[in-house]
């Protein structure tokens, strides 16, 4: 039975999608052909969909009010609003092919890495009956790496910053499915050493071009090693650096690393890495007289950046850099705007408010020829992944109250099969707000206690959550923790012999 078929046989939930569209046995290919990137500006309910171009197959008369580039602007001739009820059918021709899309997507994948992917109808099906499922074949903590959610957050960014091109940071999360996914959807790739060239290199359709070697400071080992694969684009911040580079690899394209002010980021890496415009002026001066080829320049704002201001100064910056760099007979050709941009479109910075900051100061300051890239991370991974930990054991002990009298009370503490030394060492080093569920149908008869949730290792600092509300749970029993995709198993370890979480894959190609 075909993927298409099994979500069709689970109660009908596929709506308008049916075996009789065309669309069923379009390729992935044809897919994001037909699913343009220029937002159209409609009423606020459509705004950010897509618009199908015209189909020569697919019922092209139809569709024969919009313009040649696929985009419908109000008030415009080929507007929808000149439409009246073909609105809608747009509006569903639109997320008919977005499922095809996440769906051909995680067929791929299965298929390229050989392994099961279980297909859900919604992510409500994917938290209950999914995680229930599968933790009955698991006996500790496992990861359920959602795909189309990683195809649902491509879509976004295409949407909101159509001219910039998306390099994923393969250290936010280097699982094989979300880096080959994104690959899938032909988006380039960030990394930071010998091993992550090898990694991005090794995933379908991904050519040299579409990687930068992003760490400012290089082993000449690794900056060989991208040399021998072909891997032009890299980052430099400082003379030692340039130097080492044009001496071993003379045809490398090298992106000058800039030092923006990213004091509105909860991780700055001004300390450690980019160079203030003065030093940029020495080194593009060092850089012409080593003929070294100088291509353009990126910038970080700091990783958990929380204002669409700091991107727009940045810009302004590079752009002194850019003018700069024509009295050294440079003219670049390459921005890159770094990473730093949310995982969840439900905090206080979105990605929907950073967009038309970023896309005004593009269009302002750089030239159409000029090549746009990010190097978003977190963005991609962050909610595509659920944890799911098992309590292994329980106790209940006196505490201290909070109260000014401090009257003693009970609290309850449980110990997970994950903890600071695996998953959650994003606490520590991502500064991360772990929100604990508890996987139990009778969730909202249980009564909240004072509870502390531990890790598994021996560490008494290997605490998660202290003195929180929490249900009554029991033994066996399962947490899980939405949003645990980003510097969470990539930066984990084994320590005391605890094995990371065995990575558990599933699709829900149905609309959210």
């Amino acid at each position: 039975m075909s993927s298409v078929q099994a979500l069709n046989s689970c109660g009908g939930g596929c709506c308008r999608i049916g075996a009789e569209s065309v669309l069923e046995g379009a390729s992935l290919a044809e897919l994001k052909k037909w699913l343009r990137i220029e937002p159209f500006v409609s009423t606020a309910r459509r705004r950010g969909r897509f618009v199908p171009s015209a189909l020569d197959a697919w019922e092209e008369s139809s569709l024969g009010g919009i313009c040649e580039k696929g985009c419908v602007e109000r008030g415009s001739p080929c507007g929808l609003d000149a439409w009246g009820g073909e609105a809608d059918r747009v509006d569903d021709r639109c997320e008919e092919m977005e499922y095809y899309l996440r769906l051909r997507v995680a067929e791929k994948v299965e298929r390229w890495m050989g392994c099961s992917v279980e297909y859900v109808k919604s992510e409500k099906e994917c938290r209950m009956v999914g995680l229930e499922a599968l933790s009955e074949r698991c006996v500790a903590s496992f990861a359920v790496v959602n795909i189309c959610k990683v195809v649902d957050k491509y879509l976004l960014w295409r949407r909101t910053m159509p001219r910039v091109e998306p390099f994923y940071a393969l250290k936010a999360n280097p699982d094989m499915a979300i880096a080959s996914a994104l690959s899938f959807l032909n988006v380039g790739f960030d990394c930071a050493s010998q091993a992550e060239l090898k990694q991005a290199l090794s995933l379908p359709g991904v050519v040299p071009e579409n990687v930068i070697f992003a760490n400012p400071c290089k082993q000449l080992e690794h900056i060989l090693c991208a040399k021998e694969c072909g891997v032009a684009m890299m980052t430099f911040d400082n003379e030692y650096e340039l130097e080492k580079i044009v001496s071993c690899y003379p045809r490398a394209q090298l992106v000058l690393r800039l030092l923006p002010d990213d004091s509105h980021s909860l991780m700055p890496f001004g300390a450690k890495f980019g160079a203030s415009f003065a030093e940029c002026r020495r080194l593009l001066e060092r850089g012409r007289q080593l003929r070294a080829n100088i291509i353009g320049v990126s910038f970080h704002v700091g990783s958990g950046c929380y204002s669409a201001a700091a991107w727009v100064e940045a810009l302004r910056l590079a752009r002194r850099v850019f003018d700069e760099a024509q009295n050294h007979l440079y003219c670049f050709r390459l921005l890159d705007i770094g990473g730093g941009f949310p995982g969840s479109e439900e905090g206080e910075l979105k990605l929907s408010t950073i967009g038309p900051a970023v896309n005004a100061a593009i269009n302002q300051w750089f030239e159409p020829c000029v090549r746009i890239i990010a190097e978003p991370g977190r963005f991609f991974c962050t909610e595509a992944v659920v944890l799911v930990c098992r309590i292994i054991s329980k106790r209940q002990r006196l505490v201290l109250g909070d109260d000014e009298s401090q009257t003693p009370e009970v609290e309850h503490q449980y110990y997970l099969t994950d903890g600071i030394y695996g998953s959650m060492n994003c606490v520590v080093f991502d500064h991360a707000k772990l929100v604990p569920q508890l996987l139990a149908a009778d969730i909202y008869n249980r009564p909240p206690r004072r509870t502390t949730l531990w890790g598994p290792t021996c560490d008494s600092i290997d605490v998660l959550l202290k003195g929180i509300l929490f249900p009554e749970a029991h033994v066996g029993e399962w947490i899980y923790f939405k949003d645990m995709g980003a510097y969470t198993t990539s930066a984990g370890s084994t320590f005391n012999g605890f094995q990371r979480p065995t990575p558990v894959y599933i699709a829900n190609p149905l609309p959210s």
